[in-house]
């Protein structure tokens, strides 16, 4: 039995290298023998990586602009298949037969975003980051990086790319201290972007122009420092890498390894990589060759008071408090708020919060004070509004913690 010939079979390991033979396929598939409907075939797939399905996404929405019709079959094993249909990828793929993914709030993974002004962007990225500091621990100027380079890339798609729409996907993988994520667009691209400014013979040429710091194709609005200031921070963090591809260009940075190169088919529009070592500080300022990124972000807009001190609501992360799963999660976000802040304290606000888990109470406040150690934990940790038996809870934790780290230790050293 023979395969349709609008039929795309996705390889198992779904990379970037298979969103390169995707786009060769569908050009194949359109241009050539003139089809108008396409079968996406993800059943043999068995490993998925945002790099590799996210251009896949930007690329049929570019032939869906075109009359394009898209089928999707999922993957066969069960677990990915899940990961499909949580993160939107088969509904971006095939509308009608899967709708969009309910876990827009889940603390633990943000479903791929389509965006296509600032006003959509400004929420995309306030729950990306928030989302991020309680999945990972971040050193000193690792989140103010990520969060600078993510915003300029993002604000590149909406000022630059002419397309109808970007697309986001960010993962974390906490085991490993890395954050990963993917932007693309279908638009004009880098090398239409570049040429209204400088002469080029390459593509590639075009995305190394880019990534000079002050090459901007609007001199007189924007400042060039996007691109250049996101090699730079990587540059800065070893264990992290970068990548662009536009056009028939595409240049990867891994551990201060440029490599310039040309591929076919050209990517209409632009994707841009990155994936981040969050356990390895950077100097912030410095990395950006001296530029000052200035005041605001998301951690002081976000956590400080007029009076400038630094607080949360308890109730803003977490619709119970009885698992160990979400004391986790907020104790990372209050470890992030403590490298940012290392000299204030943090307010953690309890009202109306009628009960909560040893476990909960443990996992946050209990671990913290290990972590902090006793006279600097009820130095810096702050509770208001926490109820009688709230409090009874969190001082019974704290003190089991403790008891029990104490008697390990001891043990230890005997």
């Amino acid at each position: 039995m023979t395969s349709p010939q609008n039929q795309i079979y996705l390889l198992p390991d779904l990379k970037w290298p298979a969103s390169v033979t995707f786009r060769q396929n569908i050009y194949t598939i359109v241009n050539k023998l003139r089809e108008e409907s396409i079968i996406v075939d993800f059943s043999n797939v068995n490993k998925a990586y945002p790099n590799g399905i996210v251009p896949i996404i930007s690329e049929i929405n570019r032939y869906k602009q075109q009359g394009i019709k898209f089928i999707a079959i999922p993957p066969t094993d069960e677990k990915l298949q899940s990961v499909f249909l949580k993160m939107g990828w088969l509904h971006y793929i095939d509308t009608e037969s899967y709708s969009l993914p309910s876990n827009y709030d889940s603390a633990t993974s943000i479903p791929l975003q389509k965006f296509s002004s600032f006003e959509e962007l400004n929420n995309i990225v306030n729950k990306t980051l928030n989302i991020c500091l309680q999945q990972l621990s971040f050193s000193q100027g690792v989140f103010n990086g990520f969060e600078w380079v993510l915003n300029e890339i993002l604000d590149n798609v909406i000022t630059h790319s002419n397309s109808d729409c970007g697309w986001l996907q960010l993962v974390t993988y906490p085991d490993s201290h890395k954050l990963a994520w993917v932007i693309c667009d279908s638009g004009i691209g880098i090398p239409n972007t570049i040429k209204k400014v400088r002469k080029f013979d390459k593509d590639k040429q075009a995305i190394e122009m880019a990534i000079i710091k002050g090459v901007t194709s609007r001199p007189g609005q924007n400042m060039g420092h996007g691109l250049a200031g996101a090699i730079d921070i990587t540059r800065a963090s070893i264990e992290s890498s970068f990548a662009i591809t536009s056009g028939e260009g595409r240049i990867t940075l891994i551990k201060d390894n440029i490599q310039s190169e040309a591929h076919w088919p050209p990517l209409n529009g632009t994707c841009v990589e990155m994936q981040i070592d969050t356990s390895m500080s950077i100097n912030f300022a410095n990395t950006l060759l001296g530029d000052d990124p200035g005041a605001g972000g998301y951690i002081e807009n976000r956590f400080e008071d007029d009076e400038g001190d630094v607080k949360f609501n308890l109730q803003d992360y977490a619709s119970n408090f009885g698992n160990r799963f979400t004391g986790e999660s907020i104790r990372r976000l209050v470890s992030n708020l403590l490298k940012q802040y290392p000299d204030k304290s943090i307010k953690i606000i309890m009202n109306n919060i009628r009960i909560i888990s040893s476990s909960f109470a443990d996992e946050l406040f209990g671990k913290l004070a290990v972590e902090l150690g006793r006279n600097k934990f009820i130095k810096i940790i702050k509770l208001e509004g926490a109820n009688d038996i709230c409090q009874a809870i969190i001082n019974s934790s704290i003190e089991q913690r403790l008891e029990q780290t104490a008697q390990a230790n001891s043990i230890t050293k005997f």
